[in-house]
């Protein structure tokens, strides 16, 4: 279902008997969405649930009050569209929240913890604390480009014009149909309580 090109370990590690974790960081959505869709073929192949969980961190990325708004608007829209696929969600906050996303993914015994790719910096540590910390292995999906950076280009590119034609070649290999996501096994597990 998810071209194998686009998913990078960030992590190896022994899977547990738990669900997996989808821990979205830069694409909140459920449609068109590759990680999710991993996470969904990890599950099935498994027979395990997916469970959602989100770190909201105070302060990241400049917050003002209308980009939180906005952020909380998203999460609610997430959690609605989760929900209906009976994919529960968690999400953690405050300082340095990335960590609690390990500590959950541990106490779930995880199958396996799958992320979507960002560049940026703070992100990036992110994903490298929570392999550090979780026992499971840590898989990240570039679920925002059509054509994931590291396949595009095996170099930093210094212009446009170099990294065009390249992504352009890999158009037909990348530019596939979204499946739609089909509901995992039920989780069984206490269900987040949310009153936003």
């Amino acid at each position: 279902m998810v071209d194998p090109r686009r998913i990078r370990a960030a992590r190896s590690g022994a899977a547990g008997s738990g669900p997996v974790v989808w821990w979205p960081s830069r694409d909140l959505r459920v449609e068109d969405n590759w990680a999710l869709l991993k996470a969904l073929e990890i599950a099935k192949d498994r027979g395990v649930p997916v469970v959602a969980v989100y770190n909201l961190e105070p302060g990241f990325s400049g917050g003002e009050l209308r980009q939180h708004d906005f952020k909380v608007k998203s999460l609610r829209l997430l959690a609605r569209d989760l929900e209906a696929l009976g994919i529960p969600f968690f999400v953690e906050a405050g300082e340095r929240a990335h960590r609690k996303v390990a500590e959950r993914a541990n106490a779930l015994d995880a199958a396996a913890v799958v992320t979507d790719f960002s560049p940026l910096r703070r992100p990036r540590r992110w994903v490298e604390e929570v392999s550090r910390a979780a026992r499971a292995a840590v898989l990240e999906v570039d679920a925002h480009n059509i054509v994931p950076p590291w396949i595009a280009s095996d170099r930093r590119e210094p212009y446009a014009r170099t990294l065009r034609p390249k992504i352009a070649a890999l158009l037909p290999e990348f530019l596939v149909p979204f499946p739609k996501p089909k509901p995992p096994v039920r989780f069984a597990g206490e269900w987040p309580k949310t009153d936003w």
